[in-house]
């Protein structure tokens, strides 16, 4: 059974056929009969629909099983990671770069003015254009990099080895990519941008984030519609 919960399901049914079959033969070996009699063939076939049935439940528990521990990580109106799974990403990323000595580089996003699209165009539309920017900044992200919804409309990233170069490529990428869907679809919409690239990660992994958050806030009181990239050494 534990093939079946560890996603074998064919092998787990070709196990029980098995089983089944042996079972069967055991007895008529045991019972020293010469042939297989109609009340023998249909205790193997009971027991191969019992092993059949509990398949199918422990298909159905690891489907349900799988399915919630993704609404655990994962944002369910933008498919991106969630808070929670950001931060634990964040802290394998900073162990990673404490080890190796790697850069590492935090962003994090806010959406100005989206509360007046949700006014504006209700929340349908807010919803749309929250879908947009998710898949905008998964079309423009590297294949290490990590992109979360924290909450509303802030959105952060998490760049493993990255150096300030390369945290400008990608920020700004993702910048000029999402500023044409805003345009495309009328919707005023900017982004307040702060990026902490650390050659040396702090002590801590909250330390880390706080930083990146603490520039986003700093870009959204003075000016909006910016990017403000900080070095950390």
């Amino acid at each position: 059974m534990m093939v079946c919960w560890c996603g074998r399901t064919a092998i787990a049914v070709v196990l029980a056929i098995a089983c089944c079959t042996v079972w069967m033969f055991d007895d008529l070996v045991l019972l020293e009969r010469p042939s297989i009699t109609g009340a023998q063939i249909w205790i193997s076939a009971s027991h191969l629909i019992f092993y059949l049935v509990l398949i199918s439940v422990l298909m159905r528990l690891r489907a349900a099983y799988d399915r919630e521990a993704s609404l655990a990580r994962i944002d369910a109106l933008t498919g991106l990671s969630n808070g929670r799974e950001f931060h634990i990403q964040a802290v394998r990323e900073h162990h990673r770069a404490q080890r190796t000595g790697d850069p590492l580089a935090v962003a994090y996003i806010d959406c100005d003015n989206f509360k007046q699209v949700n006014d504006r165009f209700g929340h349908c539309v807010g919803d749309r254009l929250l879908k947009e920017v998710a898949q905008t900044m998964q079309e423009s992200l590297r294949a290490d990099d990590t992109a979360a919804r924290i909450g509303g409309d802030e959105f952060a990233i998490l760049m493993p080895a990255t150096n300030r170069d390369g945290a400008e490529t990608v920020v700004n990428r993702i910048r000029e990519r999402l500023a044409d869907v805003m345009d495309a679809n009328q919707w005023p919409v900017t982004l307040s941008i702060g990026v902490a690239v650390y050659e040396s990660v702090p002590m801590t992994v909250d330390e880390m984030i706080r930083g990146a958050d603490s520039l986003m806030y700093e870009v959204k009181k003075n000016q909006k519609d910016a990017v403000v990239f900080k070095l950390c050494v």
